[in-house]
């Protein structure tokens, strides 16, 4: 088998897929641990990811650069009120120890 068309499952970290799981896994730990998050997104993130879905077509660039950029922000702030309002027990269960603040 030719290993260079085998699909890879690779994630890099500017990924909006990464993101996007950021988002979701805040929202589970939230529902799970009874915490009552300011914004949950999950419409506002639905739309950004359609609308950033189409970046290789011209006339669509600059608006799934905005959605890219919304959803980083969107992203960054579920982690910084996950870890605001999370006990020590909850974020050492979590393992989350100043690591929601986004790379990039």
């Amino acid at each position: 088998m030719d290993s260079t068309v085998q699909e890879k499952n690779i994630t890099f970290t500017i990924d909006i897929k990464l993101q996007k799981k950021i988002v979701e896994k805040c929202r589970d730990i939230a529902a799970k641990e009874g915490i009552a998050l300011r914004q949950c997104y999950k419409r506002t993130l639905k739309k950004l990811i359609i609308n950033q879905r189409f970046r290789d077509n011209a006339k669509c660039r600059k608006k799934a650069n905005v959605a890219t950029r919304k959803i980083k922000t969107i992203a960054g702030k579920m982690g910084q009120d996950m870890e605001r309002k999370m006990t020590a027990p909850q974020r050492q269960n979590y393992g989350c120890e100043k690591q929601w603040v986004l790379q990039g």
